[in-house]
């Protein structure tokens, strides 16, 4: 039986998303990161691959969260039609 993911308080994230900026990675690349955890998973190149998104907010311009948000739902519903089709078994 898989162990069950603790679900994380809003001051929770709030901190893991400050040690992923200080870490230097931008807002997309947070995002992601935030949602493969709760999946229990890494993706070190999706999170690389998101980098082209961000930094928009630090030079001006506008903030590509909303790039990293859509793709986050891409992601999450490309699993959820995998699973549906036995092509993919999600893990607990």
């Amino acid at each position: 039986m898989a162990a069950e993911r603790k679900q994380l308080t809003t001051d929770e994230i709030v901190v893991q998303m400050i040690g992923l900026a200080e870490k230097n990675y931008n807002c997309s690349q947070i995002l992601m990161i935030l949602a493969l955890q709760q999946e229990g998973k890494e993706n070190p190149g999706l999170v690389r691959a998101m980098s082209g998104l961000g930094d928009g907010c630090g030079f001006f311009q506008e903030c590509k969260q909303i790039c990293g948000g859509v793709i986050l739902q891409t992601y999450n519903k490309v699993n959820e039609i995998l699973v549906s089709n036995n092509m993919f078994y999600k893990t607990a």
